[in-house]
């Protein structure tokens, strides 16, 4: 299951899972480097970032963007 950062609140991190529900845990299980929009799966303990699943759903959103952008015309 993927998680994607949402945001940092305090020494929490607000993740949404593929379900659509919101997982909130400790900092401290993510990556120091995290950033919100950044997609991770858990692992071992841990949340570990993905990279791959993170740049197809960047990609994705992009591409809905430009249709977005393209149908307003």
């Amino acid at each position: 299951m993927y998680f994607s950062l949402e945001r940092f609140e305090d020494t929490f991190a607000v993740l949404q899972n593929d379900k659509e529900e919101t997982v909130i845990v400790d900092k401290a299980l993510l990556p120091p480097q995290a950033r919100a929009g950044e997609v991770f799966r858990f692992c071992e303990g841990r949340y570990q970032y993905d990279d791959a699943e993170t740049a197809a759903r960047k990609e994705r959103i992009h591409r809905l963007e430009q249709l977005l952008r393209k149908n307003k015309r």
